[in-house]
């Protein structure tokens, strides 16, 4: 009886060390990117993303095309957002429109659970804040709608994630006792009925 409880608890323990945390940063996702110029109903035609769906994994994972003329190189890690651009264009502006940026959709291994984020100093992107940043569960969206920018353009979007309450491996195993004496002792009663 004494050896079977022993393999009970083993078993126990073994599923206990299976657990893991959920992923809060964005090392990873998967996710879809689009260019969007005038609002979120179409992606704009003139942009080309590569690769359009991408997973984050420490190196940079997009380049955007906008018209033959602008290049966004995006790479993520897995508290941030580095966004380098190049562009042919002296002074170019993004068109003032009620959307004009990129919108990342996650596809897979979320949610996305930040509980804040910042434009980091070392950014040289005039005029952009963290108002044109949206966040959701599924969907990063990044507006610079009204900007203007040239070849040397960088943003740099500092993330910050939730906190989520998981209880420590000790009061896991202290569950894990609690429940193997409960059923032994039902076990018990139950065999000596």
């Amino acid at each position: 009886m004494l050896h079977r409880k022993y393999k009970l608890a083993l078993g126990f323990a073994l599923v206990l060390g299976q657990i893991s945390v959920a992923q809060a940063g964005f090392i990873g996702k998967e996710f879809k990117v689009d260019y969007y110029d005038e609002n979120l109903d179409q992606p704009y035609d003139q942009s080309t993303e590569v690769p359009s769906t991408f997973t984050v994994n420490g190196a940079p994972e997009t380049e955007v095309d906008i018209e033959g003329v602008t290049t966004i190189s995006v790479d993520f890690n897995d508290t941030s957002v580095l966004f380098d651009f190049f562009t042919t264009l002296t002074n170019p502006r993004f068109r003032s429109e009620e959307f004009n940026g990129l919108v990342f959709d996650l596809l897979s291994g979320g949610p996305l659970a930040f509980s804040s984020f910042s434009v980091d100093d070392s950014s040289n992107f005039t005029g952009f804040d963290e108002s044109r940043i949206g966040l959701s569960e599924n969907r990063l969206t990044i507006d610079w709608g009204g900007l203007t920018y040239n070849k040397d353009t960088r943003l740099l979007i500092n993330f910050v994630p939730a906190t989520v309450e998981v209880p420590e491996p000790a009061t896991l195993s202290l569950l894990g006792l609690g429940l193997l004496s409960v059923m032994a002792n039902r076990r018990k009663r139950w065999s000596e009925t």
